[in-house]
């Protein structure tokens, strides 16, 4: 709140003397020819004063000689001042300076004439702005707001304009008219020169900033109704890709800053409060400010965890409040969740055993056992819309209350908050708490001390994403979801009528105990040391704890001679994990004249650990006795430990001359211990420049238009050491089996000695993968900076990327070394828009993002030039994805298709060089595949690039409006260029076993229904109708409306003497409209993860199968598998504040 909060108290209590500071400081100045406001400033230097005017009625131009000795602030401001119509009001450490003739009036009007207007100004947030300015335009007449914001005037007549104004904030003037009431809200000057934004251990003014940093706007951010900070990021800066995986309660999101450079881990560096942490760890509505390093310049001083972007979090600390005032806050809101849109499975039997038929009828087989008995008799059969089954309308409640406080030389902030989501699929609940407490004492002017504690705990029901989908294609209609004739009260499978796989999701859901329980804690606390001025030192001491449990029992239950489990199972698992982190950093700042400069110098050191361990077994007495230890049969149990750690130095130089050229230059060294000696160290430095070219006199006369102008540029290394832990080392294991145990001795009472076997070899050489980065932006504001444009233009060059290079099985290990053998190019272009209006009652802003990004591979491979087939759907079908030299990472390696062969004539028409038919097996309502190589044969090698899975182009428009007291939200977001390979449509779409089957095979070709684009029914598995090919990838371009809220402020004279200071109700929706051409639940979504598909995280690497951890990120960024859609979100809400 910019001037507000400098002071804590002000000029309403003009009454109340002097605190003692203000009685007993003793000053010095000797200052000849000095204006008003340099021994003002020299006042506030030498003192905890700080002080508060407009210079529009106080003359800081002025100039005098101050000569005083250990003289107190009374005496120094009355020898200023004297015999100028200037009054002062001090409380305590904070002044505040008026005129004292702004009751007096040359006018000559009569009494009758004159109107008294009363009201109250306020900032953005509704809070009071104390000792702004109310003047009658065109005189010296005015008055000042009190400690609440509020005044009262007198004015000539209704013709009168009052100029309201407040130091920082931009002044309104407004015709008196018939109101006797003006309530006035001040904007904050859109100046930006002095807004402070976080960069690596530390603050730097904003007009100082040479690298590509975003801020993003906490308010908007925080109108998101998440529990997870990473999918509130969602559109908020350009050039940060935001995905999820999926949209369960519990689900955080993928985050790519300006593209996927590295075949493995792309996540970037969050730094929280100072200390590397989990974005997803922290309550979106605990933040106070976000800001995202993009390029190398600002990045590299977090060396080589920073080569994916570093965002950096600040939680609130209690510090933007009133003085001595503690704030009491509540926000709560209730939510009614559904999905948007069906998936579009058969719901019903009749079209299900219609589409049997023709599958069928079409293979040339006999119809399965169920169809026949269906036909005989259909009410023995059930009628399930399996996916009406499992979705609900869901319902979630969320709470929050904070207190804060902004005292003398402390600050504090403490916030819990509780929140019970129901997912809109059966199995997915969440439950979160949260707390948070933040604080600093300031022990003496040079000594600080403070601390951080963020706490946050989620439990629910735990099924994985990818079962649910696979177990919702295993349904079909004729099967009952309950059956009270059965012992376990659930309907049967079906499986002895033809129904090689069946599942009952609901069954599943209902009978099974899966749940969760994670624990996140970040502690740390500081002590900033200032032994002379400007030179600081900062210790910080942090620890990350995280504890992860589940817990799954599955009863014995019998349903039929098909559906049953005799031996009820139970798995407990276990993890924890450890980070310590220890900062030093050392600064220096200097301003003298023209120059500025700032130095600062760091050590970190970190120890990062995780244990875990799991059991399981077999058989406990009955169902009701579910703990792991009171199981029989097959019972055991696994763990493990793993360690690193990491050493950095690093340091910064910053220079600025005239406030117009700007030089900064970052290096850090860090050494991991995941490397081998040789190669555990790393350099990484960084430059950039920057040209406030408005700041020059030439471009004055072009002030009137464009306000600011700033040209940077910027370059840089950053590191990667996301390899794993010692993979240098070879691993010895022992084997469970036993097969490498052996004996010594002769006889049947020789010892068994428990064997080991080596299962991997070392990564020889391996070293960092490095990213150059290179950086061109620019900052411009138009009218006063209401208009403003921020843009840039990159390119990121990843060189030695970390990768497993398979190995033959011969040789005795499973596992692939990684080794330093592949390349990409990211370059792209950035827009940030933004635009402020404020015409009386009604202001609003907008703010446009826009961002495009072209990745490339540029080297894969020992020899450079090799390839990966990965991006699996569903391990027994083939790959979609294929990455080579000069494509993209993941593009679609597919079948192209041409229409449908509609009569034997053009099958027979449709041949190769020779004469030869090319898809001779073909019959009518057939695929036609192209021949893209001209050989008159269909194989894999007429497969074509068909895109990638990233968006060409990303918008974001948010607007935010107020009229009075209502207001208005709401967010856009666009992806343009996206294809998505909607692989749970192709499963749907298989009919060669009979399973959950999508409608649009109702529509699928047949003699009598040719106008289609859905090829005819087959059952082999291996047909080209089936086939990995382009009739599954589709335009997923989306604009979707996030977000719209309407909110409304209650008049404060309703509720202010019961001691509240604001309510506001308001009702929102999420994810209320997608505009989109894609079948699948959702274009938003990426699908699923593979991680429990057997094979589907495999990929294929010059004829070798390996596995490779992250595949399913860089491989498959637009394979949608087994999507849970986002829900749509209507809620009613309230706000209050004591």
């Amino acid at each position: 709140m910019k001037a507000t909060f400098l002071f804590l108290f002000v000029v309403g209590l003009s009454g109340v003397l002097a605190s003692s500071y203000a009685q007993d400081k003793k000053l010095s100045l000797q200052m000849k020819d000095a204006a008003v406001k340099e021994i003002l400033s020299e006042i506030e230097n030498q003192s905890e004063f700080s002080f508060a005017y407009d210079n529009r009625m106080i003359d800081v131009d002025r100039k005098l000689d101050a000569d005083f000795q250990d003289a107190g602030i009374d005496r120094i401001l009355g020898s200023i001042f004297e015999n100028e119509q200037v009054k002062y009001h001090i409380f305590d450490r904070h002044i505040v300076l008026v005129r004292s003739d702004n009751e007096k009036s040359n006018s000559v009007i009569t009494i009758r004439q004159e109107i008294v207007v009363t009201g109250t100004i306020t900032d953005e947030n509704g809070e009071p702005l104390i000792g702004a300015n109310v003047v009658v335009q065109g005189t010296t007449r005015g008055v000042v707001t009190d400690v609440d914001g509020n005044y009262r005037i007198t004015v000539p007549d209704e013709n009168t304009v009052l100029v309201f104004s407040f130091v920082g904030y931009e002044s309104r003037e407004i015709r008196v008219g018939s109101q006797t009431t003006i309530d006035v809200t001040l904007a904050a000057e859109i100046t930006a020169i002095e807004e402070l934004v976080v960069i690596g251990y530390g603050t730097q003014r904003k007009a100082d900033v040479t690298g590509a940093v975003s801020t993003v706007s906490i308010d908007d951010m925080q109108k998101i109704a998440v529990s997870n900070a990473s999918v509130a990021l969602k559109g908020q800066v350009a050039g940060v890709n935001v995905v999820q995986q999926n949209a369960d309660p519990s689900s955080g999101a993928d985050i790519r800053i300006r593209g996927i450079g590295t075949l493995n881990n792309h996540y970037p560096l969050v730094i929280v409060d100072g200390v590397p942490s989990d974005i997803n760890a922290v309550d979106p509505r605990d933040i106070e400010s976000v800001n995202i390093l993009k390029d190398a310049a600002s990045a590299a001083i977090y060396g080589s965890r920073a080569a994916n972007g570093v965002i950096l979090i600040n939680t609130k600390r209690g510090t933007g409040g009133l003085s001595g005032k503690t704030q009491v806050g509540y926000r709560g809101y209730f939510s009614a969740n559904t999905r948007i849109k069906d998936f579009g499975m058969i719901n019903n039997s009749p079209d299900f055993i219609k589409v049997a038929k023709q599958a069928a009828d079409n293979s040339g087989s006999e119809y399965p056992l169920f169809v026949t008995m269906y036909d005989q008799d259909p009410s023995q059969f059930g009628n399930t819309d399996w996916e009406d089954a499992i979705f609900r309308t869901a319902f979630e409640h969320k709470h929050e209350l904070s207190v804060a406080r902004n005292g003398e030389n402390y600050n504090f902030y403490i916030a819990a908050a509780y929140k019970d989501e129901e997912g809109i699929r059966l199995g997915s609940d969440d439950q979160q708490f949260s707390l948070r407490i933040n604080s600093d004492y300031r022990i003496t002017k040079w000594l600080k001390l403070g601390q951080s504690f963020g706490y946050t705990q989620n439990k629910g029901y735990y099924n994985r994403n990818t079962y649910f989908f696979w177990s919702l294609l295993q349904t079909n209609p004729l099967q009952k979801i309950y059956d009270p004739s059965t012992p376990s009260g659930y309907g049967k499978r079906l499986n002895d009528l033809g129904f090689k796989n069946s599942a009952n999701p609901v069954q599943d859901f209902e009978m099974n105990d899966r749940n969760y329980k994670n624990d996140a804690m970040l502690a740390s606390a500081y002590l900033e040391f200032e032994p002379v001025k400007n030179l600081k030192y900062l210790l910080r001491v942090s620890q990350n704890y995280s504890r992860n449990t589940g817990y799954i029992f599955h009863p014995s239950y019998v349903t039929d001679d098909w559906d049953y489990n005799q031996q009820n199972s139970v798995y407990e698992d276990y993890g924890k994990g450890i980070h310590n982190i220890m900062d030093h950093v050392l600064t220096y700042d200097i301003d003298a004249g023209n120059h500025a400069l700032g130095a600062m110098i760091g050590f970190s050191r970190e120890n990062n650990k995780y244990d875990w361990f799991s059991a399981q077994g077999k058989v406990t007495p009955s169902n009701s006795i579910t703990h792991v230890g009171a199981t029989t049969v097959d019972k055991s149990n696994d763990g493990g430990s793993q360690e690193y750690k990491l050493l950095s130095y690093f340091g910064r130089l910053s220079y600025s001359y005239a406030d117009k050229y700007l030089v900064q230059a970052n290096v850090r060294r860090d050494g991991s211990s995941r490397f081998a000696e040789e190669n555990r160290w790393g350099w990484f430095p960084s430059v950039s420049l920057g040209w406030r070219v408005s700041e020059e006199a030439f471009f004055e006369s072009a002030k009137n238009v464009m306000s600011s102008l700033k040209i940077r540029g910027s370059y840089g290394m950053l590191g990667m050491q996301e390899v794993g832990n010692y993979t240098y080392i070879p691993t010895i294991m022992s084997d469970h089996s036993g097969l490498t145990n052996y004996p010594f001795g002769l006889g049947p009472s020789q010892p068994i000695f428990v064997g080991a076997r080596q299962v991997s070899f070392p990564s020889v050489d391996l070293t960092w993968e490095k990213t150059n980065s290179t950086n061109i932006g620019f900052e411009m504001g138009f009218l006063g900076n209401r208009l403003t444009f921020e843009g840039d233009y990159y390119v990121k060059n990843v060189e030695d990327i970390l990768y497993a290079v398979p190995i033959p099985y011969s040789t005795g290990s499973t596992e692939s070394p990684p080794v330093n053998s592949a390349s990409t190019k990211n370059n792209g272009f950035e827009l940030l828009a933004g635009w402020r209006s404020y015409e009386r009652d009604f202001k609003y802003d907008l703010k446009l993002a826009f961002a495009t990004n072209k990745n490339e591979v540029t080297k894969l491979g020992n020899l450079g030039t090799e390839a990966i087939v990965g991006g699996s759907v569903y391990w027994a079908l083939n790959s979609v994805t294929r990455t080579e030299v000069g494509t993209e990472l993941g593009e679609y390696f597919l079948f192209e298709t041409d229409g449908i062969f509609q009569t034997q004539g053009e099958i027979d028409a449709y041949t190769g060089p020779g004469g030869q038919p090319i898809m001779p097996g073909a019959v009518p309502g057939d695929l036609k595949i192209k021949d893209t190589n001209n050989d008159g044969t269909i194989d894999d090698d007429d497969k074509v690039f068909m895109g990638s899975g990233l968006p060409k182009t990303e918008w974001s428009l948010t607007f935010n409006s107020s009229y009075k007291n209502f207001d208005l939200n709401l967010f856009l977001h666009a992806a343009l260029g996206l294809k998505k390979y909607n692989g749970a449509y192709w499963m749907a779409m298989i009919a060669h076993e009979y399973h959950g089957w999508h409608e649009d095979m109702l529509d699928s070709w047949t003699p009598q229904n040719t106008d289609t684009d859905i090829p005819r029914i087959v059952t082999d598995a291996a047909h080209f109708n089936t086939r990995e090919s382009d009739i599954y990838l589709e335009n997923a371009s989306y604009l979707r409306l996030s977000h719209l809220e309407l909110g409304y402020t209650l008049p404060k004279n309703l509720f202010s003497r019961i001691g509240l200071s604001n309510i506001r109700i308001y009702l929102a929706g999420s994810n209320l409209f997608t505009i989109t051409k894609y079948r699948g639940w959702d274009p938003a979504i990426k699908g699923g993860s593979i991680d429990y598909i057997p094979g589907a995280d495999r990929v294929a690497y010059r004829g070798a199968e390996m596995l490779i951890e992250g595949a399913d990120n860089s491989y498959a960024s637009g394979i949608d598998r087994f999507p849970y859609p986002v829900a749509r979100k209507m809620m009613v809400g309230l706000q209050v504040s004591f």
